[in-house]
């Protein structure tokens, strides 16, 4: 291991590593809670979130999503180890359903963005890890926490620069994706006005 890093269980670093509840939905109201249907390329959507109702079932201070937690998407085949960190401080009160594992940090280990992305390095091994059959397949809390080591530097100063660095290629990357998707636009438009000009006979 490169001097001056450690290499622990996820479970040794975490304050936090668990399920979410199992809600009581309504319409209006409540709080939000995420579902698995939120995760996905390691973005979390707020509009495909529901509401749980608080009087049916109170919510532990604990189980409310935290900036620097990374939820990950703990049942079903395709759907499991799908993960996102909670880049932002919610806009309410936000909290998970019992398909989603909340993995908070222990905040004096992590430079925030750091834990996001080392989770990340271990994310096609979770997917992986799931147990069970028929689309049943369950990342139990205590696989997540004992099976899966993390290794990170001990300055937070380094891994500071290692997110920044990674921040900064993943703005690259999102522009890339832009470009590519403009110009796959325009290719579409062009092959469709040459299919309908060829069939026209105006070709």
């Amino acid at each position: 291991m490169k001097q001056g890093w450690n290499t622990k269980k996820l479970g040794d670093v975490c304050d936090f590593l668990n399920r979410g509840i199992s809600p009581k939905y309504l319409e209006n109201g409540g709080v939000c809670v995420l579902n698995q249907k939120c995760i996905r390329n390691h973005q979390i959507n707020y509009e495909l979130s529901r509401r749980h109702d608080l009087s049916s079932k109170k919510v532990a201070d604990e189980r409310f999503i935290q900036l620097g937690d990374v939820l990950i998407n703990s049942t079903g085949t395709g759907t499991l180890g799908r993960l996102a960190q909670v880049c932002e401080d919610p806009i309410e009160p936000t909290t998970v359903d019992s398909h989603i594992t909340i993995v908070r940090p222990k905040k004096a280990l992590f430079h925030l963005d750091f834990f996001g992305y080392m989770l990340v390095v271990i994310e096609d091994s979770i997917k992986e890890a799931g147990e069970g059959c028929g689309g049943q397949t369950e990342l139990a809390r205590s696989i997540l926490a004992e099976k899966f080591l993390v290794s990170y530097p001990e300055s937070i100063f380094e891994q500071q620069l290692i997110a920044a660095k990674l921040n900064a290629l993943a703005i690259e990357t999102q522009c890339l994706e832009s470009i590519y998707e403009r110009k796959l636009t325009v290719l579409k438009a062009l092959k469709k006005s040459l299919l309908t000009h060829a069939f026209s006979g105006s070709l």
